[in-house]
């Protein structure tokens, strides 16, 4: 495989040092890795993409692998090159096929549960605060990213408070609580986006006040020492709730990814309209603030393994109702 030159063209001059971002921090760091360099020039690390893809071929399949090849499919479905984009997406599948093993979940009575189901079923235990929050937020809700959570802080306005202006004044990400709607001006994609401003369903709602109790202030969530969480802290954080608490061995990228292949996986099996499929892939792309077409380019033609479990209807009729009732807009900052 090679990158057409326009591509390589368009990069070089499209993508500065200063905004390494718009591709992705990690891959900066992957290139770092592969080809030892100490300085970071796009154009010339773009041109020796296919020396790297070689090199990690015959390697054990890894996080940093899987986040390079999910990176240059964006990059090449941005800059319109549907054709590479589509050949390296196939790349990806099959390197994930080694992987599907952590879609499998038991109980104790060895009834098998997707992932998300499986989240939602440990909530009829017994569980830390904390910690039951966090699996709500990632069994109910399109999965944001760890950033979107770990660097979110609490505060409690008055009713009819424009949320826009409070950011402003305040400059980080909140959750206020009286109207439980969480406004993010520093995540990821924030350039493409602007502020986001999520308005949470009913069901979270309730979880929150019973999580939170009388807490009004400091971050959404606080590491053992009773402090923020780093971004890296956050992430591992999440990993080890879901592995302890619910036997699910995957990471926020995954269960990003699983969420949607889920979604669309029933709305297939239970042949919804493409009007209808369309809404819902939009809407959650929306909340997760993500790219619509990478979108489609990674989930529309996915599917697991018939011998994996999959949610049931009742609990994906669920969730769909959460897609409809969560409130999310963009504004300017």
């Amino acid at each position: 495989m090679f990158l057409p030159e326009k591509v390589t063209a368009s990069l070089s001059s499209r993508y500065s040092d200063s905004s390494v971002s718009l591709i992705d921090s990690g891959l900066k760091r992957i290139f770092i890795i592969y080809l030892k360099e100490q300085t970071y020039d796009l154009a010339k690390l773009v041109e020796k993409i296919p020396q790297i893809v070689d090199k990690i071929e015959s390697e054990e399949y890894t996080s940093s692998r899987k986040r390079l090849i999910n990176c240059l499919i964006q990059v090449l479905a941005r800059e319109g090159e549907d054709r590479w984009a589509s050949e390296l997406m196939n790349k990806f599948y099959e390197i994930s096929k080694i992987h599907q093993e952590n879609y499998i979940y038991k109980e104790p009575d060895s009834k098998r549960y997707a992932p998300l189901e499986m989240l939602h079923q440990r909530r009829q235990y017994s569980l830390p605060k904390q910690k039951d929050l966090l699996i709500s937020l990632y069994a109910y809700l399109p999965a944001l990213r760890g950033q979107d959570y770990g660097n979110t802080r609490l505060v409690k306005l008055p009713e009819g408070t424009d949320l826009l202006s409070k950011y402003q004044e305040l400059g980080y990400n909140f959750l206020d609580l009286t109207t439980k709607t969480i406004v993010l001006g520093q995540y990821k994609t924030v350039k493409s986006y602007g502020l986001r401003v999520i308005r949470l369903p009913e069901i979270m709602r309730k979880i929150l006040n019973n999580s939170l109790g009388d807490r009004r202030d400091g971050y959404l969530f606080l590491n053992k020492r009773g402090v923020n969480f780093s971004d890296r802290g956050f992430c591992g954080y999440v990993s080890d709730t879901f592995d302890n608490q619910c036997g699910v061995k995957m990471g926020i990228d995954e269960l990003r990814k699983v969420y949607i292949s889920e979604v669309l996986g029933y709305l297939n099996r239970k042949e919804f309209g493409i009007s209808e499929q369309k809404y819902y892939r939009t809407k959650i792309s929306q909340i997760q603030a993500h790219c619509l077409n990478t979108q489609e380019f990674l989930y529309s033609g996915h599917k697991f393994n018939s011998s994996l479990p999959v949610s049931s209807d009742e609990y994906m009729k669920m969730i769909l109702g959460i897609i409809d009732e969560i409130e999310v807009s963009f504004h300017k900052v």
